[in-house]
């Protein structure tokens, strides 16, 4: 499933139906680059208290 692809024929097609993939794929985005930093961000977390106590 090609995403660009799909946006282009998408906008040739329909501006509504582009504009919700557009928004699919920036929340998609989004959720990833949480999905990534949540973790880091808590291993970071963990990782600055033990120094600090330790």
């Amino acid at each position: 499933m090609d995403l660009r692809r799909m946006a282009r024929r998408a906008r040739r097609e329909n501006t509504l139906e582009h504009a919700m993939l557009r928004a699919a794929m920036t929340f998609g985005g989004f959720a990833l680059v949480i999905q990534i930093s949540l973790p880091l961000g808590f291993v970071l977390l963990l990782a600055f208290l033990f120094l600090k106590n330790g």
